[in-house]
């Protein structure tokens, strides 16, 4: 478990935090992308399922 720090030393020393939080929210929107790439993926194979069935 994390000790939890004062406030002045979030504002004074975020440096680590700002970049941990900076990875955080890159990976979160590569996550993000990649959930709505799948989700086209699978809608366009059911759209080409459902509009080609000899395919």
């Amino acid at each position: 478990a994390r000790t939890p720090q004062p406030a002045s030393d979030a504002r004074d020393g975020g440096d680590v935090h700002d970049e941990l939080d900076a990875a955080d929210r890159a990976d979160r929107r590569r996550l993000l992308w990649g959930i709505l790439l799948m989700l086209a993926l699978g809608l366009a194979a059911m759209a080409a399922t459902y509009y080609w069935p000899d395919l």
